[in-house]
């Protein structure tokens, strides 16, 4: 059957749900098989006949820098004294997937807007999940187990389907980064609906989202309000976001308020925590943050690293360094420049300013407050998102699909 012919189906875009879904939430057979990378070759086996003994000259460039970076990692941790090893399979994962997802879309060439759907999906689920978990409790556990997550729970907060509170927060927001530009391309209320609820439902993530997700929520917003005239659509919006904006101010107000204090003058606010019962949220200060901070006297050690694995701190960029050095550090500078270069003079100014561009901020941001480049979800999800992109507009040039993006 023709190629074309099988991307038209619903099986090849439940498949595709599927594929990306199993990028973001964790599971595993036995506790030990990670479906995330066979369902990829899964997809490659239903396309096989289709790969070309072709790979992008450009798109070599990050994998080389990867396959540099992953030899680079083993020479550290050969001459390490306690070698943080899942620091080098988180490459080498990295470097798999790189290579599936990009032969999974260079011969699928799926319509990038039922991708990105798809991606919106799949954070809505993430979401509503969120919900379900603060409204029953016992979900958390469930979602747990499945979902490999050791960390104490608090029954304001809830992660979703990852196991990471900033990471579902981080995840939330670029939902709200994909929402506002399927709006901008398809002018449906839908997505400024799922904008104020990824909105509300961060709340229950945690501070970084608080400041973060309302940051990028506000901007998007403002757009939306001051950018074109004045609709009864709007109008209706309005009143909605003024609505649930109240509602998630009051309750959120008197917390916000507490956990900016405690954010900047520490641990003795524990107690006001406990008696507002959102002790969940004060967990670790800017003084807690800035203590994770420290710099090895050793300079090797500083410049290649020193091979295992920091736990006592929660900074991406400390963590890399500490382990891989400054030098690591360039790797994974390198690696993102590579795959930005890759598709830079393919798609068009208006798909990088909407949607790449501010993903890319989102990871440099919240690598502050955890490793996000290269880490599971993050990384699969940024690749899905440009080699979508990259290759739907390639089919569109060549005439094969869809009308490409306005201006």
């Amino acid at each position: 059957m023709d190629i074309y012919k099988v991307n038209k189906t619903k099986i090849s875009y439940i498949y595709l749900f599927i594929c990306m879904f199993l990028q973001c939430f964790i599971l595993k057979v036995y506790g030990v098989i990670d479906l995330q990378v066979l369902i990829i070759a899964f997809g490659l086996l239903l396309y096989c006949r289709n790969i070309r003994p072709i790979y992008s000259v450009n798109y070599s460039v990050s994998t080389v820098v990867l396959l540099a970076f992953l030899g680079y990692s083993f020479v550290v941790l050969l001459i390490s004294d306690s070698p943080a090893s899942f620091e080098s399979f988180r490459l080498f994962r990295a470097l798999v997937t790189s290579i599936l997802l990009y032969f999974l879309f260079e011969v699928g060439r799926f319509d990038f807007y039922k991708v990105v759907n798809i991606l919106i999906a799949i954070i809505a689920i993430h979401a509503t999940i969120i919900v379900l978990e603060l409204l029953f409790p016992s979900l958390k556990i469930i979602m747990a187990s499945l979902g490999d997550f050791n960390k104490l729970t608090a029954p304001t907060r809830a992660s979703g389907l990852l196991s990471s509170y900033d990471a579902a927060g981080a995840f939330l927001i670029i939902g709200i980064i994909l929402s506002n530009a399927m709006y901008r391309l398809k002018s449906r209320a839908i997505y400024m609906y799922l904008i104020l609820f990824f909105w509300i439902s961060g709340f229950a993530t945690g501070r970084t989202f608080m400041l973060i997700g309302t940051i990028f929520t506000v901007v998007v917003i403002w757009q939306y309000f001051v950018k074109t005239g004045l609709t009864i659509r709007k109008i209706v919006l309005g009143a909605v976001v003024s609505y649930f904006g109240y509602l998630v101010l009051t309750y959120a107000l008197p917390l916000l308020m507490s956990t900016f204090l405690f954010t900047f003058y520490g641990e003795g606010l524990a107690s006001n925590a406990a008696a507002t019962g959102h002790d969940g949220y004060y967990v670790g200060s800017l003084s807690t943050l800035s203590s994770m901070t420290y710099v090895s006297s050793n300079l090797v050690g500083v410049i290649f690293g020193t091979g295992d694995r920091l736990v006592t701190s929660d900074i991406g960029y400390h963590k890399v360094i500490h382990t891989f050095g400054v030098l690591g550090l360039l790797f994974y500078i390198a690696y993102i420049c590579s795959t930005y270069f890759y598709m830079k003079n393919k798609i068009t100014s208006f798909e990088k300013r909407l949607i790449v561009l501010p993903i890319l901020l989102l990871f440099i941001i919240y690598n502050v407050k955890m490793q996000v480049f290269l880490s599971r979800g993050f990384h699969e999800f940024y690749l899905i998102i440009i080699l979508s992109l990259v290759n739907w507009r390639k089919n569109i040039d060549q005439g094969r699909l869809g009308t490409k993006f306005r201006e």
